[in-house]
């Protein structure tokens, strides 16, 4: 029996092996798929979907999409830095959020123009949000109205998200297979958040890049259930930005008061000894 029992085990450890060695093989097969410059467009889009969509699924090539895994990596330690540094470091803060907007947004606009090849979006999108990060990170104000701005439309983007069945509650013609509604109540919480992140300098700070931390959070954790063809409600995803954003508050402000109280002790200090 000891015999039968140790050729049986033997089996099955020979089996997980080459089920080890299969799922291996199709991860690098993954990775090398993507320095591949005709797969490249292929896997940023799915990447790029599967992070800022949530009412989209991905084409889903191959079972593991190890791009989708980077970039949502990449977004979950920017985002942290954003809910505990991003008000005391907002202008290096906006143009890192601009940049990768603006490379998003042109990448994805171009994404059926026949004339333009892959190699090409990808220049032309890093070129011109490279501009746009410079430009925000010189002009102190306009660093101001885009963390206001992108933060109040991260909300809105994000219950949209959560909630497609927004988009259907009242009929009417679409753009980019989003509702008017949605482009409507974007637009005008864009401006708002402008407007406000100016009134309580600090504060209105910490809680802006709060929101843009925590919406990318979420929106990173997205990227990678679709990335592993996990299924899971979006609106989970919501509620981690809810809580992760008040925690990114919570922190900031301690850290600031922290900082104000240690400069105050250094001051006693020396006064008493002036």
């Amino acid at each position: 029996m000891n015999g039968t029992d140790n050729t049986i085990s033997n089996i099955i450890n020979i089996t997980n092996d080459i089920s080890m060695i299969q799922d291996n093989i199709t991860i690098m097969n993954s990775f090398m798929n993507f320095t591949n410059l005709n797969m490249t467009c292929v896997y940023m889009n799915d990447a790029i979907d599967s992070i800022i969509d949530m009412s989209r699924n991905m084409t889903q090539i191959t079972k593991f999409n190890s791009s989708g895994i980077i970039m949502s990596g990449i977004f979950i330690i920017f985002s942290l830095f954003m809910l505990i540094f991003g008000g005391r470091y907002f202008k290096p803060s906006a143009a890192c959020v601009v940049f990768v907007l603006s490379f998003c947004g042109i990448y994805k606009l171009t994404e059926h123009s026949s004339r333009l090849t892959c190699e090409l979006r990808i220049i032309i999108s890093s070129a011109i949000a490279i501009i746009g990060s410079v430009s925000t990170c010189c002009i102190i104000n306009w660093a101001l109205f885009i963390i206001g701005a992108i933060s109040f439309g991260s909300i809105i983007h994000l219950v949209y998200a959560s909630f497609p069945s927004l988009h259907t509650i009242f009929e009417g013609p679409e753009i980019l297979n989003k509702s008017l509604l949605y482009w409507g109540t974007l637009l005008g919480a864009a401006i708002i958040g402008g407007i406000v992140v100016k009134w309580k300098h600090k504060e209105s700070l910490e809680i802006m890049t709060s929101v843009i931390g925590g919406s990318l959070l979420a929106y990173s954790l997205h990227g990678i259930v679709m990335s592993v063809n996990a299924n899971i409600d979006n609106w989970i995803f919501f509620v981690i930005a809810t809580i992760s954003s008040f925690t990114g508050v919570c922190v900031q402000r301690k850290l600031r008061l922290r900082k104000k109280k240690n400069k105050e002790k250094k001051e006693e200090k020396y006064n008493d000894r002036c």
